[in-house]
């Protein structure tokens, strides 16, 4: 989305994974470390990589550190960069000192859906599909309901897709790495959209503010970005845990 949305400026976007990146993909980034004016990194663990690895190429350019976890804000690594960024207030909080740029999403493409859908569909969209993110509760809740479960992302714990797949059975629809259209499609197909991960894991989500700008009503624990918008009177929030099905 910065790429994007930031025409002007020459950006190029590469994945370094901070445990499994080979002698091939540290010599591309190297070469785009020279070749670039400012490092702009979003996860401080490959930052750290490129850290130890290229300490000349790191240290000559000023470097942006993002992060998007609420664990670990307080690495060590901050001291690394020329600026630190947060995208939430419950991370500024915690690290004052770093620039809050908050989460936001393209209202033009999001657009409010007036034709809301009778069906009872429930939805998720989960970029990484693992026990965190409270899938399997769901899908056992539409079970238990017998309302469809229309679940969007990627697998990141095969294991753990296993059993949600197993649990859903016939209520279950997943739609895998799909793009922006067939997830705006996916919204405009939904009754609900929930949000189930445990304390302490997310930043946002962005299909929080996607779903509510598509006008599908949310369902989600006080997590990520939601204490920024909850004032109090303007959301029903869940107060139990991940596990709590019946709730």
């Amino acid at each position: 989305a910065i790429q994007r949305n930031l025409p002007q400026h020459k950006i190029k976007v590469f994945a370094v994974h901070p445990k499994r990146a080979d002698v091939f993909v540290l010599d591309e980034v190297r070469e785009l470390m020279e070749w670039a004016d400012i490092i702009h990194v979003h996860y401080w663990k490959s930052g750290r990589l490129l850290r130890s690895t290229f300490p000349k190429e790191f240290g000559d350019k000023p470097r942006i550190l993002f992060h998007h976890n609420p664990y670990d804000v307080l690495t060590e690594e901050n001291q690394y960069y020329t600026a630190v960024c947060v995208v939430n207030e419950e991370l500024h909080n915690k690290l004052p000192s770093a620039h809050l740029v908050p989460h936001c999403i393209n209202l033009s493409f999001f657009k409010f859906n007036d034709n809301y859908t009778e069906d009872k569909t429930v939805m998720m969209s989960v970029a990484r599909i693992e026990g965190k993110k409270g899938v399997r509760e769901v899908a056992q809740a539409c079970l238990d309901l017998g309302y469809k479960f229309l679940l969007v992302g990627r697998v990141s714990k095969p294991e753990y897709m296993e059993q949600v797949i197993r649990l859903g059975g016939n209520t279950l629809e997943f739609w895998e790495n799909v793009s922006d259209q067939k997830l705006l499609e996916a919204y405009y197909k939904s009754a609900i959209h929930v949000c189930n991960s445990v304390d302490g894991f997310e930043s946002g989500t962005l299909p929080i503010l996607e779903a509510m700008a598509c006008g599908v009503p949310v369902l989600t624990r006080n997590i990520g970005l939601v204490p920024d918008i909850y004032n109090g009177s303007n959301m029903v929030i869940r107060s139990t845990p991940t596990e709590d099905i019946e709730d």
